[in-house]
């Protein structure tokens, strides 16, 4: 026996034909449907799952606010309107009347024009009111002043008055005390101070008497003839 390896040790199954008809073919072999699953798959599988969760939480909730409207709105108490408040007359007050003190007016003593105003009187600290001075008697002449070729014409004044301290004389106004033409005696039976001006078409003259109860002027007017 040679050392070639040819000659083998017999195998009573060496020589025997391979029977074809006995092969049995395998089955494939199925990948494990856990590895065929991907990640996408995966998250929208977790997606679903929260909106479901949360669709159902939201229904939940809606129900629960349906049924308090409804088991709630009940016991509300429905809003009283307010009293509408009525308009109150208030009376006004009476004016009531003032009394002013009445003015003392005389007339001249010869008739002619002329008059006195009354300064009103003083009230003492008792309530008690102190007349103004007041003119008893007053006079003038002439009325009218014959100008015929001369150019003034004396005049002659007269007043006798009560109540008065101090008296003055003017000329062209109705305040001698303010506008003076001399400082005269509050009783004069004759006063020859002054003319009229036969350049002037009329002229007024004034006594002012001042007493501790006011002031008091009286007035004389005398036109050129």
């Amino acid at each position: 026996m040679s050392d070639d390896g040819t000659n083998r040790p017999e195998d009573p199954d060496a020589t025997r034909p391979i029977d074809h008809a006995e092969t049995v073919p395998m089955a494939p072999v199925q990948a494990d449907a856990a590895t065929d699953e991907s990640p996408e798959s995966g998250g929208r599988r977790t997606a679903l799952i929260l909106i479901s969760i949360l669709a159902g939480v939201l229904l939940i909730a809606v129900i629960v606010l349906v049924v308090v409207l409804l088991t709630g709105g009940s016991d509300e108490e429905e809003p009283v309107a307010a009293p509408t408040p009525t308009a109150t007359e208030t009376p006004e007050p009476e004016p009531t009347e003032s009394e002013e003190p009445e003015g003392e007016t005389e007339d001249d003593g010869d008739g002619g024009d002329g008059g006195s105003t009354d300064g009103g009187g003083s009230t003492d600290g008792g309530g008690e009111t102190t007349p103004a001075p007041v003119f008893t008697t007053t006079a003038f002449e002439p009325e009218v002043a014959p100008c015929d070729g001369v150019s003034s014409v004396p005049l002659r004044f007269q007043w006798m008055s009560d109540g008065a301290e101090q008296a003055w004389f003017g000329v062209g106004t109705t305040d001698a005390k303010a506008a003076p033409f001399e400082e005269v005696s509050p009783n004069e039976e004759v006063y020859e101070g002054v003319s009229f001006q036969c350049s002037e078409a009329s002229e007024i003259y004034t006594v002012t008497l001042e007493g501790p109860g006011g002031i008091t002027s009286h007035t004389w007017e005398v036109v050129r003839g």
